[in-house]
């Protein structure tokens, strides 16, 4: 969104941190984890933890988030390189400072479809192929519809 060879809004993109919602939420943190079996044999636990170690390192950690990855290493997100190549850096690391640690996003059978609505959606509004109304509306519907055994009594709630 801010590359302006590839997109049509970088004079008017701006991005910072995200509010505090009315319970002071946090904000949300995707990604996954890594971690070392201990069924495993002690070379393979080793091997593993070895791996790890390459992986997070800092010069890993550059790489992957260049590629467009979320490192984990928040010294990436306050190196002058990277924030020159990701203008939003300093506002993640404020959101971290702000807010403490993120919360992993729902973790619920449905939670991937309703990613996949808000990805769809959010997109075509970024493009403007719909209105930001048509674009809230139909994100709204179709999570309506995704999480319907929830709202009419089928399925637990999730607490």
């Amino acid at each position: 969104l801010s590359n302006p060879a590839t997109s049509r809004i970088t004079d008017c993109l701006g991005i910072t941190v995200e509010p505090a919602g009315p319970a002071g939420r946090k904000p949300a943190l995707g990604g996954f984890s890594l971690a070392v079996n201990a069924s495993s044999s002690e070379a393979k636990q080793a091997a593993a933890w070895l791996f790890i170690q390459w992986i997070t390192s800092e010069a890993k950690a550059k790489e992957y988030a260049e590629r467009g990855g979320v490192s984990g290493r928040r010294s990436v997100y306050s190196d002058p390189e990277m924030i020159a190549k990701f203008p939003h850096y300093p506002a993640l690391a404020e959101s971290w400072e702000k807010y403490g640690n993120a919360v992993f996003r729902p973790r619920f059978p449905e939670w991937p479809a309703l990613s996949d609505v808000i990805a769809q959606f959010g997109t075509e509004m970024m493009l403007g192929n719909i209105s930001v109304e048509e674009g809230v509306a139909r994100i709204e519907a179709q999570m309506a519809t995704i999480l319907r055994d929830y709202t009419e009594g089928r399925l637990p709630k999730l607490q």
